[in-house]
């Protein structure tokens, strides 16, 4: 599998509940793409909490994800 270079982010909102984040990916800088989000249906802005400049590869996604569906 092909691997690209990219970001794996966590975005917060202070229109979300306290415990709710987004975790996403993506090839451009994440500052683009939580502008990019800004448009959908969240009353403000998101926050930029974390990012990790990293590969982007499905395995790297699906191993992330599963780690946090573990608690």
């Amino acid at each position: 599998m092909a691997k690209e270079p990219g970001y794996v982010y966590i975005l917060t909102n202070p229109s979300f509940r306290e415990d709710w984040i987004k975790i996403g990916k993506s090839s451009r800088p994440v500052d683009i793409r939580s502008k990019e989000l800004d448009n959908t249906a969240v009353p403000l802005p998101f926050e930029i909490y974390a990012t990790l400049k990293t590969d982007l590869s499905s395995t790297y996604k699906c191993n992330f994800l599963g780690a946090d569906n573990k608690q």
